[in-house]
């Protein structure tokens, strides 16, 4: 029997596992057997999976296709399944929910691209909670967009205008600085590479005069390069002031809560903003040519920078947690980070594992008590704004939650 039971056409995980790995040797036949497998298991996502990723069915089969045409079975494999193992917990009490995340760990996958926003948040929010901060402001950098133009091309111009950029917000007093690149797909015209950037200015410094000559120096910039001259977006987001206690615990990922402090609730929509992941951006790469540009440019490069004081962990500052473990091949996780997460729970009390979320939105949709209240749960414990949020809100309301 193959990998796909020929009744129903459902899948044999085991016999995918066996099938994939000699294609990774070089089987020919395993891998055209891999190939329409995995195909077919990625146009048929799961409840669970539409929820964490969107409208991307489309892009992700052709993401698929991309990594089984350059020979990485496993790697597609892992891009297919991400969310199929994700599982679902309760406290001993009942008191408190957790979902654990099993990630493929790609940047080409519309949840695991939010989640390697992690460390740079944890980081800026390390240091907003535990000192006092200067102004910041949340900048926008965008160029024009050439039709035809290679995505590669489209970046090496972009970073010749960012280089002069960069000096000036130096010169105007940056303290601390993330960057965030962006790439997304004009319908029909090219590629929209452009970088976000929030900024901490030193604590003396008139934010909206660094402000105005940065966004000179990039108009310079963007003329030299022979473009039309257009401002730069910008909006300020706070003035200096004392540590946002509020950012305390506040980590990566789909769940997390929005605070009640304006400041803080400013800064966390702001920098999310900044660090979504890649859902958005690919509604316009709709054919195989496009994804495999995007694929090759995107997959395995660096999209956040952070610059100053924010490039470095803070040390021993309360509350800010590790929420989930960090993506990584099938979510894997150190030695270290296995005994942390133990002493965790020894510290929190036992958590019982409820099963898959798959499952568990399965026997919600059935009717079982228990599951539709723990998706109650997780929607009261963890509520924000995010597109992940909304969608686990309507699938929800189907279940008269």
């Amino acid at each position: 029997m193959g990998v796909l039971e020929p009744v129903a056409g459902m899948i044999d995980f085991e016999a995918l596992e066996a099938c994939v790995s000699r294609a990774e040797g070089g089987d020919r036949g395993a891998g055209v057997e891999a190939r329409w497998a995995l195909e077919s298991l990625c146009t048929r996502r799961t409840r669970w999976q539409w929820i964490i990723h969107g409208e991307t069915e489309n892009y992700r089969l052709g993401v698929v296709r991309y990594y089984c045409g350059q020979g990485k079975f496993l790697k597609a494999k892992r891009f297919a399944t991400c969310g199929r193992g994700d599982t679902a917990y309760a406290s001993e009490t009942g008191a408190a929910v957790k979902v654990k995340p099993m990630c493929c760990g790609y940047r080409l996958c519309p949840r695991c691209s939010r989640r390697y926003g992690r460390v740079a948040l944890r980081r800026v929010n390390g240091h907003l909670a535990g000192a006092p901060h200067g102004a910041i402001d949340h900048i926008v950098l965008t160029q024009k967009v050439i039709d035809g133009e290679p995505l590669p091309v489209t970046r090496e111009r972009f970073e010749k205008k960012w280089k002069r950029v960069y000096r000036a917000f130096r010169k105007q007093g940056m303290r601390s600085m993330l960057v965030t690149y962006h790439v997304k797909r004009t319908r029909g015209e090219g590629w929209h590479y452009h970088a976000h950037v929030v900024v901490e200015w030193s604590p003396l410094i008139l934010a909206e005069a660094a402000c105005l000559f940065v966004n000179k120096v990039w108009s310079v910039a963007v003329v030299s390069a022979g473009e039309l001259s257009h401002p730069v977006f910008y909006r300020h987001v706070c003035e200096p002031g004392e540590a946002i206690t509020a950012l305390k615990g506040d980590g990566q990922g789909e769940f997390w809560s929005e605070s009640k402090d304006g400041v803080a609730q400013c800064l966390q929509y702001c920098v999310r903003d900044v660090l979504q992941g890649c859902e958005n951006w690919v509604e316009g790469v709709d054919t195989e040519d496009l994804t495999a540009e995007f694929a090759g440019s995107v997959d395995g490069a660096k999209l956040h920078r952070l610059y100053g004081e924010w490039r470095f962990d803070v040390e021993d500052v309360d509350g800010v947690e590790e929420e989930e473990e960090e993506p990584g091949a099938g979510g894997t996780a150190t030695e270290a980070e296995k005994e942390k997460a133990r002493k965790k729970e020894k510290d929190g009390g036992l958590w019982v594992k409820l099963g898959s979320m798959d499952s568990v939105l399965l026997q919600a949709c059935s009717g079982v008590t228990a599951m539709c209240e723990f998706l109650e749960s997780l929607a009261l414990s963890f509520f924000n704004r995010s597109a992940v949020f909304r969608r686990l809100s309507a699938v929800r309301r189907t279940f008269g939650g």
